[in-house]
Protein backbone atom coordinates (compact mmCIF):
# COMPACT_ATOMS: atom_id res chain seq x y z
CA UNK A 1 0.00 0.00 0.00
CA UNK A 2 2.94 2.55 1.09
CA UNK A 3 5.33 1.69 -1.90
CA UNK A 4 1.84 2.57 -4.49
CA UNK A 5 1.24 5.86 -2.59
CA UNK A 6 5.11 6.76 -3.45
CA UNK A 7 4.96 5.81 -6.65
CA UNK A 8 1.96 8.61 -7.00
CA UNK A 9 3.68 11.38 -5.64
CA UNK A 10 6.68 12.98 -7.41
CA UNK A 11 9.36 14.44 -5.26
CA UNK A 12 13.32 15.29 -5.65
CA UNK A 13 16.08 14.47 -3.88
CA UNK A 14 16.10 18.22 -3.32
CA UNK A 15 12.85 18.28 -1.83
CA UNK A 16 13.33 15.27 0.55
CA UNK A 17 16.60 16.73 1.82
CA UNK A 18 14.58 19.80 2.02
CA UNK A 19 11.54 18.13 4.08
CA UNK A 20 14.03 16.10 6.63
CA UNK A 21 16.28 19.69 7.10
CA UNK A 22 12.76 21.13 8.33
CA UNK A 23 11.95 18.17 10.47
CA UNK A 24 15.28 18.08 12.08
CA UNK A 25 15.81 22.60 12.33
CA UNK A 26 12.05 22.50 14.15
CA UNK A 27 13.32 20.08 16.99
CA UNK A 28 16.55 21.68 17.31
CA UNK A 29 15.36 25.05 17.14
CA UNK A 30 12.30 24.80 19.74
CA UNK A 31 14.48 22.77 22.54
CA UNK A 32 17.93 25.04 21.98
CA UNK A 33 15.88 28.79 22.52
CA UNK A 34 15.15 29.53 25.75
CA UNK A 35 13.88 32.66 26.60
CA UNK A 36 13.14 34.93 29.57
CA UNK A 37 10.31 34.62 31.84
CA UNK A 38 9.61 38.15 31.34
CA UNK A 39 9.81 37.51 27.74
CA UNK A 40 7.78 34.79 27.56
CA UNK A 41 5.27 36.38 29.42
CA UNK A 42 5.04 39.49 27.53
CA UNK A 43 4.86 37.31 24.32
CA UNK A 44 1.51 35.70 25.74
CA UNK A 45 -0.25 38.57 27.30
CA UNK A 46 0.17 40.23 23.53
CA UNK A 47 -0.66 37.13 21.71
CA UNK A 48 2.18 36.58 20.00
CA UNK A 49 3.35 32.96 21.32
CA UNK A 50 1.90 31.12 18.43
CA UNK A 51 4.31 34.07 15.98
CA UNK A 52 7.49 33.14 18.33
CA UNK A 53 6.87 29.72 18.12
CA UNK A 54 6.87 30.06 14.04
CA UNK A 55 9.73 32.28 13.97
CA UNK A 56 12.12 30.11 15.94
CA UNK A 57 10.73 27.09 13.52
CA UNK A 58 12.01 29.31 10.50
CA UNK A 59 15.09 29.87 11.71
CA UNK A 60 17.53 27.54 9.89
CA UNK A 61 19.26 26.30 13.40
CA UNK A 62 22.65 26.36 14.49
CA UNK A 63 24.72 29.34 14.23
CA UNK A 64 21.45 31.46 14.00
CA UNK A 65 19.81 29.47 16.81
CA UNK A 66 22.92 30.37 18.93
CA UNK A 67 22.89 34.00 17.79
CA UNK A 68 18.86 34.93 18.43
CA UNK A 69 19.18 33.02 21.55
CA UNK A 70 21.76 35.36 23.11
CA UNK A 71 20.23 38.10 21.66
CA UNK A 72 17.18 37.86 22.94
CA UNK A 73 18.74 37.08 27.01
CA UNK A 74 20.80 40.01 26.55
CA UNK A 75 17.61 42.29 25.89
CA UNK A 76 16.49 44.89 28.56
CA UNK A 77 12.65 45.29 29.78
CA UNK A 78 11.97 47.78 27.28
CA UNK A 79 14.15 45.64 24.35
CA UNK A 80 11.88 42.82 25.32
CA UNK A 81 8.75 45.34 24.84
CA UNK A 82 9.72 46.47 21.31
CA UNK A 83 11.12 43.02 19.98
CA UNK A 84 7.18 41.74 20.63
CA UNK A 85 5.98 44.97 18.87
CA UNK A 86 7.83 44.49 16.14
CA UNK A 87 7.65 40.46 15.79
CA UNK A 88 5.75 39.90 12.53
CA UNK A 89 4.94 43.46 12.36
CA UNK A 90 4.79 43.33 8.44
CA UNK A 91 3.08 41.67 5.94
CA UNK A 92 5.66 42.01 3.10
CA UNK A 93 9.37 43.44 2.35
CA UNK A 94 7.46 46.41 0.58
CA UNK A 95 6.35 47.43 4.48
CA UNK A 96 9.63 47.74 5.55
CA UNK A 97 11.66 51.12 5.80
CA UNK A 98 14.43 52.47 7.35
CA UNK A 99 12.72 53.42 10.40
CA UNK A 100 12.64 49.71 10.92
CA UNK A 101 16.25 49.29 11.62
CA UNK A 102 17.80 52.62 12.19
CA UNK A 103 18.07 52.55 16.02
CA UNK A 104 16.89 50.45 18.89
CA UNK A 105 16.27 46.71 18.41
CA UNK A 106 15.70 46.99 14.65
CA UNK A 107 19.26 48.05 14.62
CA UNK A 108 20.74 45.68 16.53
CA UNK A 109 18.83 42.72 14.85
CA UNK A 110 20.11 44.14 11.72
CA UNK A 111 23.51 43.77 12.71
CA UNK A 112 23.24 40.29 13.93
CA UNK A 113 24.93 38.16 11.34
CA UNK A 114 26.62 34.55 12.48
CA UNK A 115 28.41 32.51 10.04
CA UNK A 116 26.04 31.76 6.99
CA UNK A 117 23.66 34.43 7.78
CA UNK A 118 24.19 37.29 6.15
CA UNK A 119 23.53 41.22 8.08
CA UNK A 120 19.85 41.94 7.71
CA UNK A 121 18.47 38.60 7.12
CA UNK A 122 17.59 37.80 10.80
CA UNK A 123 16.01 41.44 11.22
CA UNK A 124 13.91 40.15 7.90
CA UNK A 125 12.85 36.76 9.82
CA UNK A 126 11.44 39.07 12.65
CA UNK A 127 9.45 41.20 10.91
CA UNK A 128 8.16 39.74 7.97
CA UNK A 129 5.22 37.22 9.01
CA UNK A 130 6.47 33.94 7.99
CA UNK A 131 9.51 34.23 6.13
CA UNK A 132 12.39 31.74 6.40
CA UNK A 133 15.36 32.35 6.60
CA UNK A 134 17.66 29.70 4.43
CA UNK A 135 21.09 29.78 6.02
CA UNK A 136 24.51 28.59 4.76
CA UNK A 137 24.12 25.76 1.49
CA UNK A 138 21.01 27.70 -0.43
CA UNK A 139 21.67 29.66 -3.40
CA UNK A 140 19.08 32.03 -1.63
CA UNK A 141 19.03 34.36 1.29
CA UNK A 142 14.87 34.50 2.56
CA UNK A 143 11.56 33.01 1.65
CA UNK A 144 8.49 35.04 2.25
CA UNK A 145 5.23 33.03 1.48
CA UNK A 146 6.78 30.97 -1.62
CA UNK A 147 8.98 33.38 -3.09
CA UNK A 148 12.43 33.51 -3.05
CA UNK A 149 14.83 36.91 -2.46
CA UNK A 150 19.04 37.12 -1.40
CA UNK A 151 19.70 39.65 0.67
CA UNK A 152 22.49 41.88 -0.15
CA UNK A 153 23.76 44.37 2.86
CA UNK A 154 25.18 48.16 1.13
CA UNK A 155 23.26 50.16 3.97
CA UNK A 156 26.80 52.31 4.82
CA UNK A 157 27.78 52.74 0.65
CA UNK A 158 26.90 55.13 -1.55
CA UNK A 159 24.35 54.16 -4.17
CA UNK A 160 26.99 53.88 -6.45
CA UNK A 161 28.60 50.78 -4.38
CA UNK A 162 28.54 47.97 -7.06
CA UNK A 163 26.85 44.58 -5.68
CA UNK A 164 29.84 41.81 -4.87
CA UNK A 165 28.16 38.21 -6.58
CA UNK A 166 29.55 35.20 -4.72
CA UNK A 167 30.78 32.14 -6.60
CA UNK A 168 27.91 32.56 -9.04
CA UNK A 169 29.80 35.49 -10.47
CA UNK A 170 33.03 33.81 -11.09
CA UNK A 171 34.44 34.99 -13.93
CA UNK A 172 36.15 32.02 -15.34
CA UNK A 173 32.63 30.31 -15.73
CA UNK A 174 31.79 32.72 -18.91
CA UNK A 175 32.55 32.61 -22.43
CA UNK A 176 33.39 36.46 -22.99
CA UNK A 177 36.08 36.09 -20.11
CA UNK A 178 37.92 33.41 -22.36
CA UNK A 179 37.31 35.73 -25.37
CA UNK A 180 38.90 38.42 -23.41
CA UNK A 181 41.97 36.40 -22.46
CA UNK A 182 42.65 35.35 -26.32
CA UNK A 183 42.67 39.04 -26.68
CA UNK A 184 45.11 39.75 -23.78
CA UNK A 185 47.14 36.84 -25.95
CA UNK A 186 47.16 38.32 -29.60
CA UNK A 187 48.19 41.84 -27.27
CA UNK A 188 51.08 40.39 -26.12
CA UNK A 189 52.11 39.22 -29.53
CA UNK A 190 51.89 41.88 -31.32
CA UNK A 191 53.59 43.78 -28.52
CA UNK A 192 56.18 41.37 -27.82
CA UNK A 193 57.17 40.55 -32.00
CA UNK A 194 57.31 44.66 -32.42
CA UNK A 195 54.43 43.69 -35.23
CA UNK A 196 52.51 46.85 -33.46
CA UNK A 197 55.18 49.34 -35.47
CA UNK A 198 53.41 48.37 -38.58
CA UNK A 199 50.11 49.82 -37.47
CA UNK A 200 49.67 52.54 -38.89
CA UNK A 201 46.77 54.29 -36.52
CA UNK A 202 48.56 55.87 -33.67
CA UNK A 203 45.74 56.24 -31.50
CA UNK A 204 44.85 52.78 -31.62
CA UNK A 205 48.92 52.03 -30.94
CA UNK A 206 48.69 53.77 -28.00
CA UNK A 207 45.11 51.68 -26.82
CA UNK A 208 47.10 48.33 -27.54
CA UNK A 209 50.11 49.83 -25.40
CA UNK A 210 47.95 51.02 -22.27
CA UNK A 211 46.17 47.47 -22.45
CA UNK A 212 49.37 45.63 -22.81
CA UNK A 213 50.29 46.94 -19.42
CA UNK A 214 47.53 46.15 -17.66
CA UNK A 215 47.69 42.43 -19.06
CA UNK A 216 48.95 40.84 -15.69
CA UNK A 217 46.20 42.59 -13.80
CA UNK A 218 44.04 41.84 -15.89
CA UNK A 219 44.71 38.56 -16.15
CA UNK A 220 44.27 37.69 -12.25
CA UNK A 221 41.09 39.10 -12.45
CA UNK A 222 41.14 43.16 -12.34
CA UNK A 223 38.51 44.41 -15.10
CA UNK A 224 37.70 47.84 -14.38
CA UNK A 225 35.61 50.09 -16.45
CA UNK A 226 38.57 52.25 -17.56
CA UNK A 227 39.38 48.33 -18.93
CA UNK A 228 35.97 48.27 -20.50
CA UNK A 229 35.70 51.30 -22.17
CA UNK A 230 38.84 50.75 -23.92
CA UNK A 231 38.21 46.94 -25.02
CA UNK A 232 35.21 48.29 -26.51
CA UNK A 233 36.88 50.59 -28.39
CA UNK A 234 39.88 48.30 -29.17
CA UNK A 235 37.64 46.05 -30.87
CA UNK A 236 36.02 48.32 -32.93
CA UNK A 237 39.29 49.23 -34.54
CA UNK A 238 40.76 46.22 -34.82
CA UNK A 239 37.49 44.90 -36.58
CA UNK A 240 38.35 48.25 -39.09
CA UNK A 241 41.67 47.23 -38.87
CA UNK A 242 41.06 43.44 -39.98
CA UNK A 243 38.46 44.74 -43.05
CA UNK A 244 39.72 44.94 -46.69
CA UNK A 245 38.15 45.24 -49.83
CA UNK A 246 41.05 43.44 -51.54
CA UNK A 247 40.59 40.05 -53.53
CA UNK A 248 44.06 38.78 -54.20
CA UNK A 249 46.63 38.52 -51.71
CA UNK A 250 48.46 41.46 -49.70
CA UNK A 251 51.06 39.39 -47.56
CA UNK A 252 53.67 37.10 -48.78
CA UNK A 253 55.76 34.93 -46.20
CA UNK A 254 59.03 33.85 -46.71
CA UNK A 255 60.35 30.60 -44.96
CA UNK A 256 64.15 28.85 -45.36
CA UNK A 257 65.59 25.91 -43.99
CA UNK A 258 68.11 27.68 -41.80
CA UNK A 259 65.95 31.35 -41.30
CA UNK A 260 63.07 32.56 -39.10
CA UNK A 261 60.00 33.13 -41.37
CA UNK A 262 59.59 37.11 -42.57
CA UNK A 263 56.19 38.53 -43.91
CA UNK A 264 56.03 41.07 -45.71
CA UNK A 265 52.97 43.49 -46.96
CA UNK A 266 52.68 43.49 -50.94
CA UNK A 267 51.08 45.60 -53.35
CA UNK A 268 47.73 43.21 -53.80
CA UNK A 269 48.28 40.62 -56.74
CA UNK A 270 45.54 38.47 -57.67
CA UNK A 271 44.81 34.74 -56.85
CA UNK A 272 45.41 33.13 -60.34
CA UNK A 273 48.99 33.14 -59.91
CA UNK A 274 51.27 32.56 -63.04
CA UNK A 275 54.72 31.42 -63.05
CA UNK A 276 56.44 34.69 -63.07
CA UNK A 277 55.39 37.06 -60.71
CA UNK A 278 56.38 40.17 -59.48
CA UNK A 279 56.25 41.16 -55.95
CA UNK A 280 56.78 44.70 -54.63
CA UNK A 281 57.58 44.39 -51.70
CA UNK A 282 56.32 47.06 -48.97
CA UNK A 283 57.58 47.36 -45.21
CA UNK A 284 57.68 44.20 -42.69
CA UNK A 285 54.79 43.10 -42.48
CA UNK A 286 52.78 42.04 -38.86
CA UNK A 287 52.92 38.21 -38.84
CA UNK A 288 50.37 36.38 -41.15
CA UNK A 289 49.40 34.20 -37.66
CA UNK A 290 48.74 37.37 -35.67
CA UNK A 291 46.42 38.42 -38.49
CA UNK A 292 44.42 35.38 -38.54
CA UNK A 293 44.21 35.32 -34.93
CA UNK A 294 43.00 39.02 -34.82
CA UNK A 295 40.28 37.46 -37.32
CA UNK A 296 38.96 34.70 -35.16
CA UNK A 297 38.28 37.10 -32.24
CA UNK A 298 34.60 37.39 -31.47
CA UNK A 299 34.48 40.63 -30.42
CA UNK A 300 37.07 41.64 -33.55
CA UNK A 301 34.15 40.22 -36.01
CA UNK A 302 30.99 41.54 -34.12
CA UNK A 303 31.96 44.24 -31.44
CA UNK A 304 28.77 44.33 -30.62
CA UNK A 305 28.71 40.74 -28.72
CA UNK A 306 30.91 42.32 -26.10
CA UNK A 307 28.67 43.91 -24.25
CA UNK A 308 25.86 41.82 -25.27
CA UNK A 309 27.70 38.52 -23.74
CA UNK A 310 28.26 40.44 -20.91
CA UNK A 311 25.01 41.53 -20.02
CA UNK A 312 23.99 38.04 -20.34
CA UNK A 313 26.33 36.95 -17.79
CA UNK A 314 24.62 39.08 -15.81
CA UNK A 315 21.09 38.11 -16.30
CA UNK A 316 22.26 34.62 -16.20
CA UNK A 317 23.87 34.98 -12.62
CA UNK A 318 20.41 37.13 -11.11
CA UNK A 319 17.66 35.97 -13.36
CA UNK A 320 14.46 36.82 -12.55
CA UNK A 321 12.87 33.97 -10.59
CA UNK A 322 15.32 35.06 -7.44
CA UNK A 323 14.85 38.98 -7.02
CA UNK A 324 17.40 40.42 -4.85
CA UNK A 325 16.94 42.98 -1.56
CA UNK A 326 19.37 45.31 -1.66
CA UNK A 327 19.45 47.71 1.41
CA UNK A 328 20.78 51.22 0.25
CA UNK A 329 21.00 54.04 2.35
CA UNK A 330 17.70 55.13 1.84
CA UNK A 331 16.33 52.19 2.72
CA UNK A 332 15.66 48.15 1.21
CA UNK A 333 14.69 47.93 -2.74
CA UNK A 334 13.61 44.80 -4.11
CA UNK A 335 15.30 44.65 -7.82
CA UNK A 336 15.25 42.00 -10.43
CA UNK A 337 17.33 43.93 -13.01
CA UNK A 338 21.02 44.54 -12.83
CA UNK A 339 23.76 45.65 -15.16
CA UNK A 340 27.64 44.63 -15.17
CA UNK A 341 30.13 47.22 -13.22
CA UNK A 342 33.32 45.44 -12.96
CA UNK A 343 35.40 42.31 -12.58
CA UNK A 344 38.05 42.30 -9.52
CA UNK A 345 39.57 39.25 -7.75
CA UNK A 346 37.69 37.43 -10.42
CA UNK A 347 34.21 38.23 -9.46
CA UNK A 348 31.95 39.87 -11.32
CA UNK A 349 29.81 43.24 -9.54
CA UNK A 350 26.80 44.60 -10.84
CA UNK A 351 24.71 47.14 -10.09
CA UNK A 352 20.68 47.76 -10.22
CA UNK A 353 19.72 49.18 -13.61
CA UNK A 354 18.59 52.69 -13.09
Amino acid sequence: MINKLLERITLTKEDIHGMINDAVKRSSVNQSIQIPESLQKKLIENGKEEDFNTFKANLPGGNSTKAINGFLNKLTSEEQDEFVKILYSKDSIADISSNDYSSGVGSKLYDLEPKGIGKAELLLATLIRNSKVSGGGESFDLTVGNKRYEVKDYRNYPNSKAIRLGTKGKVTRFLFWQEINKTLSVINDLVVSDGIKFIQNEDLKKLILDIYSRIDMISKGEFNKDDIKKFKQLYIDFNKLSQSNSTGYTYVTFRGPNASPISYMIDEIPTDLKNNVSLNLKDRGVSETLIIELKRLKYVRNPNEFTTDIQEAVNSIVGNEIPYIVFRPEGPKISTEFEFSNISSGGIYIKEKE
